[in-house]
């Protein structure tokens, strides 16, 4: 399973570009490629960092940095991106973040093995302490049945925009990111990323739980939510 790690980048976070990218070679598991895309690159001095991060990552993976002039929403950005991920199993990663060194290996395992379309995680968040080795046997899992099951039971009846709870783990306590959320690449063909409150990410994430049923939340946190030490 060829995987992908996609990253939308507003210009403002390119210097976290090569943290990030330092996190990603230092993982179990490295992807196959890496795809970034940065809004906008207007100055002569942003083109040449890019240069320069491509030089010293291209050996590690396949990777391709695309550069545009405009200034485009969020949505716009992520579903630029998808036309040049070529991987089977698409990462999606913030560049104001970086990530545990085994969420690749983790991700991919969890895709082996279960019959499922798309998978978000919980992440470590600003200060709390860094998370050691995960032994992938003791991560707890919440199949698909267990979420369409507690949305219909209890999220429907809230007076708020469904797709908001998915973002807090959908009324299981578990704090899932679902900008960074993963996804098989074919499911990208029908489902977009489209401006919503509160956020293009988690309506791009109840829409594939509603439509294709194939959603696992997993408790692990493989993923360092604002934080580019």
């Amino acid at each position: 399973m060829k995987t992908t790690i996609a990253i939308p980048c507003v210009v403002e976070h390119l210097d976290n570009i090569d943290i990030l990218l330092h996190h990603v070679v230092g993982g179990t598991v490295l992807p196959d490629e890496v795809v970034i895309a940065v809004f906008p690159v207007t100055k002569k001095e942003q083109h040449e960092k890019i240069v320069n991060i491509q030089n010293k990552y291209q050996n590690y993976f396949q990777l391709n940095i695309l550069e545009s002039t405009d200034q485009k929403p969020r949505e716009y950005a992520r579903n630029f991106l998808i036309p040049f991920l070529s991987g089977d199993l698409i990462l999606w990663h913030d560049a104001d973040d970086t990530q545990h060194p085994q969420r690749v290996e983790i991700v991919t395992r969890f895709f082996e093995n279960y019959d499922i379309v798309h998978l978000c995680h919980s992440y470590r968040f600003g200060k709390e302490k860094a998370i050691g080795n995960i032994n992938f046997d003791d991560i707890e899992v919440i199949l698909p049945e267990q979420i369409l099951q507690c949305y219909n039971e209890k999220l429907l009846s809230y007076n708020k925009i469904i797709w908001e709870t998915f973002a807090f783990g959908g009324g299981f306590n578990i704090p899932i990111h679902a900008g960074a959320c993963c996804v098989k690449k074919e499911i990208l063909e029908k489902i977009k990323f489209t401006r919503n409150y509160p956020g293009e990410d988690s309506k791009f994430c109840f829409d594939i739980l509603m439509q294709h049923k194939k959603t696992i939340l997993i408790d692990a946190k493989i993923y360092n939510y604002n934080i580019v030490e």
